[in-house]
């Protein structure tokens, strides 16, 4: 029988990066959630609803089809 261990998440292990933005100005980055396996995953982002709302992230829940990934997008408004 073979293991193989999954990647260390890189989001949970480094974060995610904020940085300075000038007042008036927005910053959108994007990230990818991959599921290697061979079966479809249903994941979801907690504590989305406790943002301020100068930070908005799309999808923040959603299934993955097997070998697949899914783009997640963060959008940051200076005020």
């Amino acid at each position: 029988m073979f293991l193989r261990l999954a990647e260390k998440n890189k989001i949970l292990s480094e974060g995610v990066v904020f940085e300075r933005l000038l007042v008036g100005k927005s910053d959108t980055k994007e990230f990818f959630i991959t599921n290697p396996g061979l079966l479809p995953i249903k994941w979801r982002l907690a504590g989305c609803d406790a943002l301020p709302p100068e930070l908005q992230i799309e999808p923040t829940s959603g299934e993955i089809a097997a070998r697949s990934e899914i783009k997640v997008w963060r959008l940051m408004l200076a005020g």
